[in-house]
């Protein structure tokens, strides 16, 4: 995800913010040296993150408000970005959470124990009705995880 970073910025301009977990602060330039070596993929640098996010923060969006709940696993800094809104109950999981599985480990920074525990933690904290926006493919609902993807029943 970090190829489209420095053509959003430059498309949007100035204010485009480019926020990123503090714990993952190293991992964009990690990722496009190893995309270089691995598949020969030129992509171009993102530049320094505009804010830098931890757990409980809080990213307004108009008048959404969007709670960080750190998710390491894919990344050391992965993050879900979750509102309850009037429409419902919704969480952006990115590479956290997909239908009936997670996202890669294998990379560079990925944990195939943390994201297990991150997937836990998800359990414990969305309620079931919310939305699960990943990060590839279909969405999928946390109540729908919890039957039926055999990570978040371990």
């Amino acid at each position: 995800h970090v190829g489209g970073v420095a053509g959003v910025r430059t498309t949007v301009g100035e204010g485009c913010q480019y926020e990123l977990c503090a714990k993952d602060v190293t991992v964009p330039h990690a990722n496009i040296e190893e995309q270089r070596a691995m598949w020969g993929i030129e992509t171009p640098d993102p530049g320094e993150p505009t804010r830098l996010l931890a757990e409980g923060d809080a990213i307004e969006v108009g008048d959404i408000c969007l709670q960080v709940i750190e998710t390491p696993g894919h990344t050391p800094g992965g993050i879900v970005l979750f509102a309850a809104t009037e429409q419902g109950n919704i969480a952006f999981v990115g590479d956290t959470l997909f239908p009936g599985g997670h996202g890669r480990t294998d990379l560079s920074g990925g944990d195939g124990a943390a994201i297990l525990r991150s997937l836990s933690k998800l359990a414990r904290l969305l309620p079931p009705d919310t939305v699960c926006l990943t990060g590839h493919g279909d969405s999928t609902t946390m109540a729908r995880e919890l039957i039926q993807n055999p990570f978040m029943q371990m």
